[in-house]
């Protein structure tokens, strides 16, 4: 994976720079279920849910029926995989 070849590009005398841009986590997952439901050309893949169709937003949160995984970046800088969990320490690593 691309953070582990990193851990040997960088040093303390050939440091690095990292930039990120968040989105607003509302807006993430409104996104997200949008293109979960419209995506239909994406099927193959498992992005597309026809289930989906004719759901609310609303009724779609309320079943909890989607990942979040909004800790991408801590669980990635802390060289975890994404079925590990994470936690504080995980985020000062990540610092």
């Amino acid at each position: 994976p691309f953070h582990l070849a990193v851990t040997h590009l960088l040093s303390p005398t050939h440091q690095g720079r990292f930039m990120a841009l968040f989105r607003h986590p509302i807006e993430r997952m409104v996104s997200l279920f949008y293109h979960l439901q419209k995506k239909s050309w994406e099927a193959q893949g498992g992005v597309y849910q026809p289930d989906l169709d004719g759901v609310d937003i609303e009724t779609w949160l309320e079943r909890g029926e989607f990942e979040d995984n909004g800790n991408f970046l801590v669980t990635r800088l802390a060289g975890k995989s994404d079925q590990d969990s994470i936690d504080k320490d995980d985020l000062e690593i990540a610092k």
